[in-house]
């Protein structure tokens, strides 16, 4: 299957197949929050095929996961903050 011809329901499709809520994936996909409609779209069938190829390529991988490279970058990230410096008006690590 392509990607979704709405290109909302394709946001909506990706941010579920990254372990989003169902009312994250709403907002990620720029609607506003309602608990009838995100019910309503997740159960599209449209909606439901996506997702479910989504995470056949990905192979279960998510930003949820347990993956050693996914542990290594958050520890990576964490040891090496990126915090704004509001005098410089731009990134630094510090």
């Amino acid at each position: 299957m392509a990607r979704l011809r709405n290109y909302r329901h394709e946001l909506f499709a990706q941010a579920l197949a990254d372990g989003k809520s169902r009312g994250d994936a709403m907002v990620a996909a720029g609607y506003n929050w309602h608990r009838g409609n995100q019910n309503r779209l997740a159960q599209s069938r449209d909606i439901v095929a996506r997702v479910e190829e989504l995470r056949k390529v990905s192979g279960g991988f998510n930003r949820s996961s347990q993956h050693p490279v996914y542990r290594s970058l958050v520890a990576i990230g964490r040891e090496f903050p990126l915090v704004f410096s509001s005098r410089v008006f731009s990134w630094a690590w510090y």
